[in-house]
Protein backbone atom coordinates (compact mmCIF):
# COMPACT_ATOMS: atom_id res chain seq x y z
CA UNK A 1 0.00 0.00 0.00
CA UNK A 2 2.67 2.08 0.64
CA UNK A 3 0.86 5.60 0.95
CA UNK A 4 1.96 7.10 4.36
CA UNK A 5 3.59 10.09 3.83
CA UNK A 6 4.47 11.73 7.17
CA UNK A 7 3.97 10.74 11.04
CA UNK A 8 3.94 12.89 14.09
CA UNK A 9 4.18 11.71 17.72
CA UNK A 10 1.99 14.10 19.34
CA UNK A 11 2.10 14.64 23.10
CA UNK A 12 -0.69 15.88 25.01
CA UNK A 13 -1.18 16.97 28.64
CA UNK A 14 -4.58 18.36 30.28
CA UNK A 15 -5.98 20.37 27.49
CA UNK A 16 -2.18 21.35 26.36
CA UNK A 17 -0.56 20.23 23.38
CA UNK A 18 3.14 20.16 24.19
CA UNK A 19 5.71 19.93 21.21
CA UNK A 20 5.28 17.08 19.57
CA UNK A 21 8.30 14.12 20.52
CA UNK A 22 9.07 13.05 17.20
CA UNK A 23 8.10 14.43 13.56
CA UNK A 24 9.26 13.00 10.16
CA UNK A 25 7.65 14.72 7.53
CA UNK A 26 9.22 12.56 4.57
CA UNK A 27 7.94 9.24 5.56
CA UNK A 28 9.26 5.87 4.02
CA UNK A 29 8.22 2.88 5.27
CA UNK A 30 10.98 1.05 3.62
CA UNK A 31 13.34 2.95 5.32
CA UNK A 32 13.03 2.78 9.17
CA UNK A 33 15.13 3.80 11.61
CA UNK A 34 15.90 4.59 14.99
CA UNK A 35 16.05 7.96 15.92
CA UNK A 36 17.07 9.13 19.41
CA UNK A 37 15.30 12.19 20.90
CA UNK A 38 17.85 14.73 21.73
CA UNK A 39 17.35 15.11 25.17
CA UNK A 40 14.67 12.95 27.11
CA UNK A 41 11.11 13.74 27.20
CA UNK A 42 9.22 13.49 30.78
CA UNK A 43 5.67 12.08 29.90
CA UNK A 44 3.85 12.51 33.21
CA UNK A 45 0.60 9.84 34.11
CA UNK A 46 -2.33 11.12 32.66
CA UNK A 47 -0.50 12.68 29.58
CA UNK A 48 -1.47 11.22 26.20
CA UNK A 49 0.81 10.35 23.16
CA UNK A 50 -0.94 10.43 20.18
CA UNK A 51 0.78 8.91 16.29
CA UNK A 52 -0.44 10.88 14.03
CA UNK A 53 0.00 9.95 10.36
CA UNK A 54 -0.44 11.45 6.78
CA UNK A 55 -1.27 9.73 3.23
CA UNK A 56 -1.75 10.23 0.36
CA UNK A 57 -4.45 7.45 -1.88
CA UNK A 58 -5.33 10.11 -4.73
CA UNK A 59 -4.64 7.23 -7.31
CA UNK A 60 -6.42 4.63 -5.44
CA UNK A 61 -10.17 3.35 -6.91
CA UNK A 62 -10.73 1.50 -3.53
CA UNK A 63 -10.74 1.92 0.63
CA UNK A 64 -7.34 1.85 2.21
CA UNK A 65 -7.68 -0.82 5.16
CA UNK A 66 -5.49 -0.41 8.44
CA UNK A 67 -3.31 -3.00 9.62
CA UNK A 68 0.26 -4.26 10.24
CA UNK A 69 0.94 -5.78 7.09
CA UNK A 70 2.29 -4.35 3.76
CA UNK A 71 -1.24 -4.52 2.18
CA UNK A 72 -2.65 -2.49 4.57
CA UNK A 73 -1.50 0.76 6.15
CA UNK A 74 -0.27 1.07 9.63
CA UNK A 75 0.17 4.22 11.84
CA UNK A 76 3.70 3.59 14.42
CA UNK A 77 5.40 5.57 16.74
CA UNK A 78 7.18 3.12 18.64
CA UNK A 79 8.13 4.45 21.74
CA UNK A 80 11.13 2.97 24.56
CA UNK A 81 10.31 3.98 28.21
CA UNK A 82 11.92 4.12 31.71
CA UNK A 83 11.59 3.34 34.58
CA UNK A 84 8.84 0.22 33.92
CA UNK A 85 5.35 1.42 34.04
CA UNK A 86 2.06 0.19 33.32
CA UNK A 87 0.12 1.45 30.80
CA UNK A 88 -3.36 1.96 30.95
CA UNK A 89 -4.55 2.04 27.20
CA UNK A 90 -3.19 1.75 23.90
CA UNK A 91 -5.63 1.54 21.08
CA UNK A 92 -3.90 0.67 17.61
CA UNK A 93 -6.83 -0.52 15.09
CA UNK A 94 -9.79 1.02 15.26
CA UNK A 95 -13.15 -1.12 15.14
CA UNK A 96 -14.90 -1.38 11.66
CA UNK A 97 -17.98 0.14 12.97
CA UNK A 98 -15.99 2.86 14.35
CA UNK A 99 -14.18 3.55 10.48
CA UNK A 100 -17.71 3.38 8.90
CA UNK A 101 -19.40 5.53 11.23
CA UNK A 102 -16.32 8.66 10.82
CA UNK A 103 -16.27 8.05 6.69
CA UNK A 104 -20.31 8.62 6.75
CA UNK A 105 -21.48 4.83 6.07
CA UNK A 106 -24.93 3.67 7.12
CA UNK A 107 -24.62 -0.26 5.46
CA UNK A 108 -22.81 -2.19 3.71
CA UNK A 109 -23.54 -4.49 0.69
CA UNK A 110 -21.64 -7.84 -0.36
Amino acid sequence: MLTGRKVRLRHIRGNTELAPLASDVNYDAGYQEFRRLPRPAKVMPGDHLVSECVYNSTGRMAITLGGLTIREEKCLAVTLYWPKANLSLCYSLPSLPTVLHSLGIEELYP
